[in-house]
């Protein structure tokens, strides 16, 4: 490929006519199976997805196909200073970052799953103890139920 030229890598075509697309942010493609993009086709009857994928020998995650990119809803000036003619760079991030961030998110995730799962595992526990308590004594009483006589 030379500097600056586009060479065509596939195509896609849609099950039925498509009414309009979207491209998902770069936080939402899978990196591990070396996808670069993914395209949402709106269809008369359902939204499908697209993805585009740079096939590589290796499986896992490769750097190289990430460049550093924009941050998404993070301003990098006022609206006053823009006004008044400034210009900045939109602040970058590299997707390791995210992915760094996202593990720690996922491991907090699992770990607050974890304490929610002993919590219900002591209630069940309660609850079954406290149930069989009032079996055991409800046949109990039933059993030594004292007869009148009159």
């Amino acid at each position: 490929m030379s500097q600056g030229a586009l060479d065509a890598c596939g195509s896609y075509s849609f099950k039925s006519g498509l009414k309009g697309a979207a491209i998902a942010r770069k936080q939402g493609v899978d990196i591990y199976n070396q996808e670069i993009n993914r395209v949402f086709g709106l269809t008369d009857k359902s939204i499908d997805a697209a993805t585009m994928t740079v096939p590589r020998k290796s499986p896992g995650f490769h750097i190289e196909l990430y460049p550093p990119t924009a941050e998404v809803g993070t301003a990098t000036m006022t609206a006053d200073a823009w006004y008044k003619g400034g210009n900045e760079n939109p602040k970058l991030y590299q997707i390791t970052d995210k992915i760094a961030d996202a593990k720690e998110a996922k491991q907090a995730e699992v770990v607050q799953q974890k304490q929610a799962e002993a919590v219900a595992k002591k209630e069940d526990a309660r609850t079954y103890k406290t149930t069989a308590t009032r079996a055991h004594l409800e046949s109990h009483f039933a059993n030594s139920v004292f007869k009148h006589t009159k």
